[in-house]
């Protein structure tokens, strides 16, 4: 497998994992230094990712479009998101979000080292 193959299966992986609220495992995808720009650190992030699950019982993530730019040590990926979460089983809140993360191979795992979000205009 590709190393963007497997980058795309570990984004998706990530996105599953958030989808049914496995959030013990979502630090598995996630360096040591993970930080998201101008936010949180690894520690913020994941109580970040707490609150949200707690908050929102269904949640639906749907990737728009993907680009994946690979480089030898790391890889970009950017992407227009749709996030939809509720408490009952009729959507209560939904917004399009720009993402960019950055990727690294670590232990033989992709694994992201930052990222970035912001409401999209599309």
């Amino acid at each position: 497998m590709s190393d963007v193959d497997e980058l795309n299966q570990r984004a998706n992986e990530l996105v599953n994992i958030i989808e049914e609220h496995k959030e013990k495992d979502v630090k598995d995808y996630l360096t040591d230094d993970f930080s998201v720009v101008k936010r949180f650190n690894k520690k913020q992030f994941l109580l970040f990712i707490h609150y949200h699950l707690k908050r929102n019982k269904s949640i639906s993530i749907s990737i728009l479009n993907k680009d994946i730019i690979h480089n030898e040590s790391y890889a970009d990926v950017t992407a227009n998101v749709l996030l939809i979460g509720s408490n009952k089983w009729l959507p209560e809140r939904g917004q399009i979000y720009t993402i960019a993360s950055r990727w690294k191979k670590e232990s033989g795992d992709w694994k992201m080292s930052n990222l970035r979000w912001e409401k999209s205009e599309i």
